[in-house]
């Protein structure tokens, strides 16, 4: 059976830039994922600790741990995936603190949201 190749559409390849350029690591904690804590629940899953439900907001992360812009949806992410184009699979979106979101995003935070 031959093999179907796969079409970029825009959409795609502006998926594949925006995740080419981010540069952002949830597990990039000096002390690991979650600042060394156990896996816990309402708490910011780069720093570890906990949060109040109005602090901090959702990113997509990658099973690499690279936090990449919301505004890519899940199932081009997975045509990436499942294509080659990318390693990485996509885990869901994830809390992290508004804190460690600027440190880890810095000016490019809004980008992020």
């Amino acid at each position: 059976m031959k093999k179907s190749t796969f079409k970029l559409t825009e959409k795609h390849q502006e998926a594949l830039t925006l995740i080419n350029n981010s540069f952002a690591n949830i597990w990039s904690h000096p002390k690991g994922a979650r600042g060394g804590k156990d896996d816990v629940d309402n708490c910011c899953e780069y720093c570890g600790k906990f949060s109040k439900d109005d602090e901090g907001q959702y990113f997509q992360i990658l099973t690499s741990g690279l936090i990449i812009p919301n505004k890519i949806e899940e199932s081009i992410i997975w045509d990436l995936c499942q294509n080659d184009f990318i390693e990485d699979e996509p885990q869901g979106c994830f809390s992290i603190g508004s804190t460690c979101a600027k440190k880890l995003l810095g000016k490019e935070l809004p980008k992020y949201i």
